[in-house]
């Protein structure tokens, strides 16, 4: 099986996530390495937003020695959250191994997200 490698970085402000949505359309093992400065959190969830008392899959990576973290998916659309628990911004480069082209929506642009092309997005209101 050939190997197709995605990598994706982004900048998880202070107590804030990102996530990172992967259509999967055959079963296929998948592996996550994180590189960060501590210890993150993952949430995952088959075909919706996961949440801290409804996910599939809960990892946390130690972003210090990048080990691999692998994962048998079944077909879906799956969704990751990777949390920073952390009072301090972290710079994230994920690196996503799969044994099948996946296509890879980095990071989401779905409803309610509110973070388009690894910057997240910021409403202005003027009150004034």
């Amino acid at each position: 099986n050939d190997i197709h490698e995605v990598q994706l970085n982004n900048t998880i402000e202070s107590l804030g996530s990102w996530t990172v949505v992967l259509q999967i359309n055959q079963p296929q093992r998948l592996s996550f390495t994180v590189s960060s400065r501590t210890r993150l959190s993952c949430f995952a969830k088959l075909d919706g937003r996961p949440t801290l008392v409804d996910f599939d899959i809960l990892e946390i990576f130690d972003g210090r020695t990048m080990e691999a973290t692998f994962w048998d998916l079944k077909p879906g659309r799956w969704y990751f959250s990777i949390k920073n628990e952390e009072y301090l911004d972290q710079d994230i480069l994920l690196t996503i191994n799969t044994n099948t082209k996946s296509q890879i929506f980095s990071p989401c642009c779905e409803e309610n997200c509110r973070i388009i092309l690894g910057k997240k997005t910021v409403s202005r209101h003027d009150n004034s």
